[in-house]
């Protein structure tokens, strides 16, 4: 695994402190907060995109098998944890 520069661990420092200054405004927050889910949003259409299905189907039913228990995996576990923080 690659290890995190100097510089990325200080931006990331002075970002946390800039954050929990109150320095940056309310309205800025919430539009950073749309454009961080556009963005997750457009990664993981890029990942969808980039799936061979028909190469997925030829791969046996044992990768459909798992890709699918991994999805309710997935669900499941962010299903169980909303309910516990609502």
């Amino acid at each position: 695994m690659k290890r995190l520069s100097l510089a990325t661990k200080l931006t990331f420092l002075v970002a946390v402190l800039v954050r929990s200054s109150g320095l940056v405004p309310d309205g800025l927050l919430s539009a950073a907060q749309v454009l961080q889910q556009a963005l997750l949003t457009a990664a993981m259409v890029a990942l969808g995109a980039g799936v061979d299905l028909p190469r997925l189907v030829r791969s046996g039913g044992r990768a459909l098998v798992l890709g699918a228990v991994s999805t309710l995996v997935a669900v499941g576990t962010a299903t169980a944890g909303t309910l516990l923080l609502t």
